[in-house]
C-alpha cells in the first residue's frame, strides 16, 4: 500500500530494527520500514502525510540507542507507483532487511551487429 516516506540519518550503526520501529511508531502507523544495518541510514513509511511531517517536525529530538537522529522527508507525495531503483522498497511483511551490498553492473558498450 502506499506511504509517506521519511530519510532517517545519523543512526548508529549497531541499532536494532526494533528500536527504530519503537522510536518512531509515536508519530503514526508505519507501513513500511526499510531498514539498512550497518548504513546509519533508513527509510520510514507512514500512512499518512500528518504522521511523516510530525517525525520530521522532531527531526534531532528523537533518539535511537542514545543518539540523536536526523529526520527529513523523502518524499511526500503517495506513492501509489513500484519505487525506482534509488527509492525505498518493501517485502510482503513491509519490512525490508538490507543486509547484503548491492552490486553495480558495468554500463554495456555498444552490441555488435550480426
Amino acid at each position: 500500500s502506499p506511504a509517506f516516506f521519511v530519510y532517517v540519518a545519523n543512526v548508529p550503526r549497531e541499532a536494532q530494527k526494533d528500536e527504530l520501529r519503537n522510536a518512531f511508531a509515536q508519530f503514526g502507523e508505519i507501513t513500511r520500514l526499510q531498514f539498512r544495518p550497518r548504513r546509519g541510514f533508513h527509510f520510514i513509511g507512514y500512512s499518512t502525510e500528518a504522521a511523516a511531517k510530525s517525525a520530521i517536525a522532531a527531526s534531532e529530538k528523537v533518539t535511537v540507542g542514545g543518539q540523536a537522529v536526523n529526520i527529513q522527508a523523502r518524499n511526500m507525495e503517495r506513492r501509489e507507483r513500484e519505487p525506482s531503483a534509488t527509492e525505498p522498497r518493501d517485502s510482503a511483511d513491509n519490512d525490508n532487511e538490507d543486509t547484503a551490498p548491492r552490486r553495480r553492473r558495468a554500463p554495456r558498450g555498444p552490441r555488435k551487429s550480426e
